[in-house]
């Protein structure tokens, strides 16, 4: 999207750059104080010399701020925790600490002197509620996120002369369980050593049973040497967001992938490397004042921020300047790109391309990215979009030279890529040799999909169609099996089974899906529809016409689909479809999916309506969303649908709880929403409607049994707790617990 401006420096001032976290709403607040109540979306800028503002990053607007009052930052403020607190270095040497929803300026902030340390970092973490801070010896230092509490210290281990490019903190997830808050992270740090070469360094801190802190020894290590970049120099770095795993990009425009399994433990191992298309002008010396950035989306993009030449469109010249430019891991090639520019009509900001960018950062859900320069923070939003054939190749193509595509399958089109040219991908210039070999497979998947579409259009029988359709999507998915195979075990194996998704062009699917929408065979290539749903061919972006016609006609089978595999759904789509299965849904639809489950599984139980609906509720609720973009949307329920719902909600927290007692009719391959997802859609659901449900009476009651409900598992979870630290003595020979419990007993033999 388009770049917005968040804040700005104004005349004379600077920007000292940003922080990205989420805020939680505590009970007070809820009560009477929601005036302060800081979405997750929050960015707190530090500028100078004004003071440090929050701003949600998604509605543009600043929701709190804060005066200096003599204080003199030294690092941009950091978010601390979940929100409660916000935290900052100041150049007399200390680090002050105050509350999110404090009114007034810096000046009664809490204060922690660190004496003769010199700030290199600070660092925090939504799922951490303390504050890391390491000094220009690299030693580490924790603290409690309010300062008065220094929790531990450690040394990272980093020799004189090196540098640090990049430093994360990464929370362990251990097993399977998901929570709000860690007990364990990894300090994560890149850079160079006095030699020069890229190293590793990280360090694991936590919180153990008896509720002291830890740090261990710091663990280095070398990247291991590849070709691509021997002799080269570190330009960029990151850390993958959850992850331990990170990217760095070299001044020779290699990016490559490293993978560190163990949690962190095992020496880091590559994983990718590609040579990237379009970096040049990116800064690539220590003298160079242009600052350049990496951040990591997700496995499949990075974005690179900083001052490149901007490609010209047309007969528009190319020109360096600040450009923000994603890129696809797996081909090197240019997705997207967008010059940060804006309109100013101050004079020291109107040159937008001089500015010196100071950081990028990605919320939680990827879907927002701030990039803060010297003079203003902008944001912009992330969408993904469909593949093409210029995107894979990286420039324009004649298609008059590959036989004008009506239809082409982009699985020919990127294996002829891969397997003829390898070693060229991403190159400015593709062989002819590889344009030949494209040239064959767009001919082949014309003339394959052509004799498909000859043989639909020539068809009148509806249910001919369909087992057409699907016959084809049965013919791709073997040979995408196939393929799979070969490429996993060189053909000399079975390979390991996995899901593969089989990929069809727009132009077949946009035919099927206009001809499944038509007034005269509506209904009647319903099947066809949820068979391309299934193969994965379906997003709402490219065919939006879709989900609307699923709940116009109450397709529950179709609305199942593609709830289960339509990975783009908006807030407004996930809304629509809560409304139709909590008020909307017709006896028939419930009737016509009940009949299609009992003939697909003859011998399970046959389902009722209720199950029915409970099933579609929690395919609901597992749909990936936006949980400020799904607040927005919920206004649009009634009080009654919200009560409905909510009591939903309640019944999934009763079966999840340690005392379960609830039992829900499932169809066979259905899963229950976990219990952070129903945790999260019932918070979502409580802050769509908060002045609602206090207004009316009605809701009260459940608002209470919520309240019991959360309360007793919450006394429950502390009682258990506290076995902890026994298992770990007797199961691990750790230490003794603080406060052992009432029954526990230590034997004691005199001899």
């Amino acid at each position: 999207g388009e770049p917005h401006m968040l804040a700005r420096a104004g005349a004379g001032g600077k920007m000292l750059g940003t922080s990205m976290g989420g805020y939680s709403l505590s009970e007070a607040e809820r009560r009477g104080q929601t005036s302060h109540y800081l979405p997750p979306s929050s960015v707190a800028c530090t500028v100078l010399p004004h003071g440090v503002q929050v701003i949600d990053c998604l509605t543009s607007k600043c929701t709190n701020s804060w005066g200096l009052k003599g204080k003199a930052p030294l690092l941009p403020a950091v978010i601390v925790g979940r929100g409660s607190t916000l935290a900052m270095a100041c150049e007399d040497n200390t680090i002050i600490s105050w509350s999110s929803t404090n009114e007034s300026d810096l000046s009664k902030a809490n204060k922690y002197n660190l004496k003769d340390r010199k700030v290199f970092k600070i660092l925090a973490h939504n799922m951490l509620d303390g504050l890391l801070v390491v000094d220009k010896n690299f030693g580490m230092l924790l603290l409690s996120s309010d300062v008065k509490r220094e929790l531990a210290s450690a040394d990272l281990g980093v020799n004189k002369g090196a540098r640090i490019e990049h430093m994360s903190i990464c929370p362990v997830k251990e097993g399977n369980i998901s929570s709000s808050q860690s007990d364990s992270f990894f300090l994560v740090s890149i850079g160079t050593n006095v030699s020069g070469n890229a190293c590793v360094w990280r360090s694991r801190f936590g919180c153990s049973a008896d509720g002291s802190w830890f740090f261990n020894k710091a663990k280095f290590d070398l990247l291991p040497a590849h070709a691509d970049s021997r002799e080269a120099r570190l330009l960029a770095c990151s850390l993958h967001s959850g992850t331990t795993n990170f990217s760095i990009l070299w001044d020779n425009h290699v990016w490559q992938q490293y993978r560190m399994s163990g949690g962190g433990s095992a020496k880091p191992s590559l994983t990718s490397s590609r040579r990237m298309r379009d970096l040049d002008g990116l800064a690539s010396s220590d003298k160079d004042e242009t600052c350049k950035t990496m951040v990591i989306g997700t496995s499949d993009y990075l974005l690179v921020a900083g001052r490149m030449q901007m490609r010209g469109k047309g007969a528009v010249e190319s020109k360096l300047t600040n450009v923000v430019r994603a890129y696809d891991l797996s081909y090197g090639t240019v997705q997207a790109e967008i010059e940060l520019k804006w309109n100013a009509q101050d004079d020291d900001m109107s040159d937008s391309s001089s500015f010196r960018i100071l950081d990028a950062k990605l919320n939680a859900e990827g879907s927002v990215l701030t990039i803060s320069s010297d003079k203003c923070v902008l944001s912009c939003a992330i969408r993904s979009a469909p593949m093409s054939l210029e995107l894979v190749l990286g420039k324009e193509i004649n298609e008059k030279e590959l036989e004008p595509p009506t239809s082409f399958r982009p699985i020919n089109v990127l294996s002829c890529v891969v397997g003829v040219d390898d070693d060229k991908k991403g190159e400015a210039n593709i062989s002819a040799l590889a344009l030949e070999a494209v040239g064959r497979a767009v001919k082949e998947g014309n003339r394959r999909e052509g004799a498909v579409l000859d043989e639909l259009s020539s068809m009148r029988d509806p249910a001919e169609m369909t087992n057409c359709i699907k016959a084809y999507i049965d013919e791709l998915h073997a040979e995408a099996v196939q393929a799979d195979l070969l490429k996993k075990t060189g053909g000399k194996g079975r390979g390991s089974a996995r899901k593969v998704k089989v990929v069809m062009s727009d132009y077949l699917v946009r035919w099927v899906v206009s001809k499944c929408t038509e007034e005269e065979v509506k209904g009647r290539l319903d099947k066809a529809a949820i068979a391309l749903v299934q193969a994965g061919a379906i997003s709402t972006r490219a065919h939006p016409r879709l989900v609307p016609y699923a709940i116009e006609t109450g397709n529950l089978l179709l609305l199942e689909a593609i709830l289960r595999n339509v990975h783009d759904l908006s807030e407004e789509d996930i809304v629509k479809s809560l409304k139709l299965v909590l008020v909307c849904i017709k006896k028939s639809s419930m009737d016509a999916y009940v009949t299609a489950m009992a003939a697909e599984f003859p011998d399970l139980p046959v389902l009722d309506h209720d199950a029915v609906r409970r099933h579609l509720l929690d395919c609901i609720m597992l749909v990936q969303r936006d949980h400020w973009l799904l607040v927005k949307e919920l206004r649009s329920l009634s009080v009654k649908e919200a009560l409905r719902f909510l009591r939903y909600c309640q019944s999934l927290l009763q079966m999840h709880g340690v005392a379960a007692n609830v039992k829900h009719q499932r169809p066979k391959g259905a899963r229950a929403p976990p219990i952070s997802c129903v945790v999260d859609w019932t918070n979502a659901v409580l802050d769509a409607h908060f002045s609602s449900l206090v207004l009316n009476t009605d809701c009260h009651g459940l608002l209470k049994e919520l309240k019991e409900l959360a309360r007793g598992e919450r006394q429950l979870t502390r009682e258990v707790a506290s076995m902890d630290g026994l298992l770990l003595h007797l199961l691990r020979r750790q230490s003794l617990p603080v406060k052992p419990m009432k029954f526990y007993a230590v034997e004691t033999l005199y001899l």
